[in-house]
């Protein structure tokens, strides 16, 4: 089976479409025939991980992982998900993320990865520089603002965290008739 087919499937399966349970059907069968590379399971995790599955995403990108263990994007996500699915996994995920960080250091997404981790510990300063580092580059990441916002309300910094809530506001309006514009 392709690596094209099966990231299709993946789509699908993670999508809204009523093709989504025939589709994850399809990849059950295919994965328990022990067909699957790296990068089918990092496309697996990662889609589930942007659906909200972090308990999938962990699954597949410890496969994934297993499969590729220097691979930073893997370690990132990985990193990721292992935060969002409890903050008790702070130590883990930030040992991947610093490990993502040699491979790509001042990657804006590895650092708000690990200002994530941060946040979970609770090191709003630290959090704060990886944000201030990511936003430099992603100017309009939707995600980067609204933490910044969690992290100068946490620094008693009212008037930068207001006026990122601005911008965020701003952001979220364009988005907004983006995709009216495009339906």
């Amino acid at each position: 089976v392709s690596t094209q087919l099966l990231q299709l499937l993946a789509e699908l399966a993670y999508g809204d479409s009523t093709l989504a349970e025939p589709a994850n059907e399809m990849l059950t069968q295919i994965l328990a025939g022990g067909r699957a590379s790296e990068q089918i399971y990092m496309s697996l995790g990662t889609l589930a991980l942007t659906s909200g599955d972090v308990d999938a995403a962990v699954d597949h990108l410890r496969l994934a992982l297993a499969q590729a263990p220097h691979n930073p994007v893997i370690q990132n996500n990985l990193a990721l998900a292992l935060v969002r699915q409890s903050d008790d996994n702070a130590g883990p995920a930030f040992d991947l993320c610093s490990q993502a960080l040699k491979t790509m250091p001042n990657q804006p997404d590895v650092l708000s990865t690990r200002a994530e981790i941060q946040i979970a510990r609770k090191r709003w300063p630290e959090a704060r520089l990886d944000l201030e580092a990511a936003l430099a580059s992603r100017p309009k990441s939707i995600l980067v603002r609204q933490l910044l916002i969690l992290v100068y309300t946490e620094l008693n910094e009212a008037g930068l965290a207001a006026e990122h809530q601005k911008v965020l506001d701003r952001l979220m309006e364009e988005q907004k008739a983006s995709a009216e514009a495009g339906s």
